[in-house]
């Protein structure tokens, strides 16, 4: 920030000159022209408004500058957007976008149906992902055994959550290159459920993302506890909270174990879900914090 004289100079500075539309599509998200504003082809419900540069998603609330839309979509912190973003500013890094819409299928055989990405034969690149980010190899196993993991042509991890028949209904994506980040759900997902690995436990940990929840279960290896004690589930993001009080409300579950990240977000959800499930739900609520921003940060410190 030393080239601007203050910190209101510096977002402003972002905000005029940094485009949500291009950003977006460095992060792999495919930018679909609606009218006169964008949206994304992974995210529906978000609209970008070119001329003010700005957004909102109507299925969450979140909206706001660019600034606001890198929190919403990666898993940088206030203090890594920023330095991301002086750096595109300084010319040290540009964008990329990582497709070319014309090239790829469409998620799905048309509007409003839910369809699995095409698989490959192969899981070389999500394996390499993940042991990169030190995911014990049981555990990378255990997820591919469940169906619940696989690679899809662009070389993604498809997290797969499936419905009381065990069909498939949602699938979180999370790219694999990791100079680009990407994060998405697959289009028609249904919300009313999330992604979970069921052990016949009555107590469940609830993490932000699948990876959270495959960081964790390796800490738990690495300490040599049992995976197995307790069910295990994703919000694939903290705004999806629905899909947990359903299962709060089903009654399955004595006790929810709330590992969110530790970050502003991450606190203020725990707190929210945590008075929602004693109050509405009459659940007990342990919570667990990871001692750096989430768990996979602290796996990687092992």
């Amino acid at each position: 920030m030393s080239k601007f004289e203050n910190k209101d100079e510096f977002y402003a500075a972002i905000k005029n000159n940094i485009s949500i539309v291009d950003y977006a599509s460095s992060l792999g998200f495919h930018v679909i022209k609606k009218g006169r504003y964008y949206s994304l082809k992974e995210h529906d419900s978000v609209m970008i408004d070119p001329e003010r540069n700005c957004f909102w998603r109507n299925s969450t609330h979140a909206s706001g500058s660019i600034i606001d839309f890198a929190l919403e979509f990666t898993s940088m912190s206030m203090t890594e957007v920023l330095d991301e973003f002086e750096r595109i500013l300084d010319g040290r890094i540009g964008f990329q976008t990582s497709y070319a819409l014309d090239d790829l299928p469409d998620f799905r055989a048309k509007k409003g149906t839910f369809e699995l990405p095409k698989k490959v034969d192969h899981v070389r690149n999500i394996y390499a992902y993940l042991m990169n980010r030190k995911i014990e190899k049981s555990v990378f196993s255990e997820f591919m055994d469940k169906h619940m993991l696989y690679q899809d042509v662009r070389n993604n991890c498809v997290f797969v959550a499936y419905d009381e028949k065990r069909v498939p209904v949602y699938a979180m994506l999370r790219g694999t290159n990791t100079y680009k980040t990407f994060k998405g759900d697959v289009e028609g997902s249904d919300y009313n459920y999330m992604f979970r690995m069921e052990y016949d436990s009555d107590t469940l940990i609830v993490c932000e993302s699948p990876i959270e929840v495959m960081s964790l279960m390796s800490l738990f290896i690495k300490n040599g506890k049992p995976i197995k004690k307790y069910d295990w589930c994703s919000m694939s993001g903290i705004q999806k909270r629905d899909a947990l009080y359903k299962i709060a409300h089903d009654g399955s579950y004595k006790t929810f174990i709330l590992a969110l990240n530790n970050d502003v977000r991450g606190i203020q959800a725990t707190k929210e879900i945590k008075s929602k499930l004693e109050a509405e739900y009459k659940a007990n609520v342990n919570i667990w914090f990871p001692e750096k921003k989430d768990w996979n940060d602290q796996l990687c410190l092992k």
